[in-house]
This record gives C-alpha cells, structure tokens and sequence, in this order.
C-alpha cells in the first residue's frame, strides 16, 4: 500500500467480541437513467467483469430476501440470477467476508424508472482493498465495467469501506473525512434514489455520461480547461469519457498537506452539474455534511 494512503481501521462489538465495521478501500460506482429490465444483461455483464478482474478473490456470500447472509454456493448464485433477471426493481448484494463486510464487494439497485417525477437512477457498485497494486486493479476494472453498462456517471478512487445497512458506523468517519478529502463515503443506495444524470462528486476517475459531456463541450474542451499535470481526459464509447486524476488516487492528508489541486480544477469544472444536498450522516450536523461535499469547491 502506498504510504500516503491511510491505514484506517474502525471497530465495534458483536458481544464480546470486536469485529472490524470501517477501513480504507477503494471503489466504483456507475449510474443509470434507465430502468432495470432495460440494462439487466449489461450488469450481468458487469458483475462477470468484476468477478473476473479480481481473481483469484472470490465472492462468498450474499444478501438473502431478509437481509441475512448466505453462502455463495450454486443455490446461491440460483437466488443472485432469479434477483436479476426480476422485472421492474431489484437489488443484490455480495460480499467476501460478511463477518465485517468490508474487502471485495458487489451491489446492485435496479431501479423502476417510468413512474412519473422519479428523479433516480439504477446503480452499480462494486469494492475491492486497498493493496500494492489496488490503484492499478481499480482502474482496469472500473474502465472494463464502464464499456458494459449505458452509465450516465460514475465515479471510481479512495473511499471508507463499511455497509451502509448498518447504522451509527459514519459517527467515527467524521474526524477523518475532513482529514482525509480524497476518501468518497459511499452511499450508492441513497445516491441511485435521486441522483438522475446528475454528477456525485470529484474523484481520481470521474466518468460522464453523453449528456454531461455534451453540456462541457466534448472531450477536447474538457481537455483544453484542465491544466493540473497528470489531469488525462479519455474518450469512451457511445460518446462518454472518463477524467483521471494522476496514476493513483490521493487521499489529500490535510496534515500532510498533500496537493489536491488537480481535484479542485476538476470540482469547479463540474460544479454546475454536481448534486449537492445529501442528508447528513450520523455523527455529521448539516453544516458539515455541506462543508465536506464542497470540500474541493470553498
């Protein structure tokens, strides 16, 4: 792990025992404006992609119709394909280690998107541990991913890994998501219910769909308005693109002063067609969560 990455390990207790609920990671999330029966094959696609890209790791459980965790074993993988091949709305979710739910990890929320006013977006996420080569293998599976799926945005770079089923665990994030800027809370869930074709944010890999890149004029005026060394503006299929920040993410260590401003040009840039205005957190007042989503803006 590179050194300036952060070592993040927060732990609470299952009884007796102390059982690991937050660390550092990294991850990719891509957003749809379309509905789950229309890009169903794509994230079946997109799930075998990211199975492949992170062997010889495997996925060893998943999420059953109450929420407990079952082994991934061939009837299990029967429930995962009945799950996505369901019409209308879905969700799957599947873990490596469901002890502490963190480490390699796939989730899927398939939205229903033609009830009126639905501002949504079906979403796709997918985790893996920060390692010697992590930055490396995030970036191939992000862009393979990217190719199979219609995205309207994503975004792929640090983050603090835990559930988000779980409650209470963003109390001790606080201190260190202000430290650490470069680290995304993940919130895919929450963020595939309003988000639409609308940005989450700056990261190390920003991916926009043709809409957004059609509103910054293309790829080659995203290009001439980025001037931070190591900024690389990419062209995609079907008329998307993805901005890469340098050969890895940085998590911004505020005590260590660690230059951001690559992810501030980008930010001022994207401002216009960001969502800002997410609830506030668990252990975040309202005027934080504010400051910590305009944390590459103010």
């Amino acid at each position: 792990m590179p050194s300036s990455w952060p070592n993040i390990r927060l732990h609470g207790h299952d009884g007796d025992a102390s059982i690991l609920r937050v660390r550092d990671g990294l991850g990719a999330a891509f957003y749809m404006r379309r509905s789950h029966d229309d890009v169903k094959a794509d994230v079946v696609r997109g799930l075998e992609s990211y199975r492949l890209a992170i062997a010889p790791h495997t996925l060893g459980w998943y999420a059953d119709d109450h929420g407990d965790w079952q082994p991934l074993d061939a009837g299990g993988w029967r429930f995962v394909e009945q799950r996505l091949s369901a019409p209308r709305e879905t969700e799957i979710t599947l873990l490596e280690d469901a002890e502490t739910m963190t480490g390699y990890r796939f989730s899927y929320h398939g939205r229903w998107l033609e009830q009126p006013l639905h501002a949504g977006s079906t979403a796709v996420g997918f985790w893996l541990p920060t390692e010697d080569r992590g930055a490396e293998l995030l970036r191939k599976a992000a862009l393979e991913v990217a190719t199979l799926l219609p995205f309207d945005s994503g975004h792929a770079g640090l983050c603090f890994q835990f559930t988000e089923d779980a409650l209470g665990l963003t109390d001790g994030i606080r201190p260190l998501a202000f430290r650490y800027p470069g680290l995304d809370i993940p919130e895919l869930r929450r963020d595939s219910l309003r988000l639409g074709t609308r940005l989450q944010g700056t990261h190390w890999m920003t991916f926009l769909g043709p809409t957004l890149l059609a509103g910054m004029g293309g790829v080659e005026a995203l290009r001439n308005r980025l001037h931070s060394p190591g900024s690389l503006v990419e062209p995609l299929p079907s008329g998307r693109a993805v901005v890469t920040l340098g050969e890895r993410p940085l998590a911004g260590d505020s005590r260590q002063g660690e230059n951001m401003e690559a992810y501030r040009e980008l930010a001022r840039l994207l401002e216009p067609w960001m969502d800002l205005g997410r609830d506030a957190w668990d252990g975040f007042s309202e005027e934080d969560m504010r400051r910590w989503e305009r944390r590459f803006l103010d």
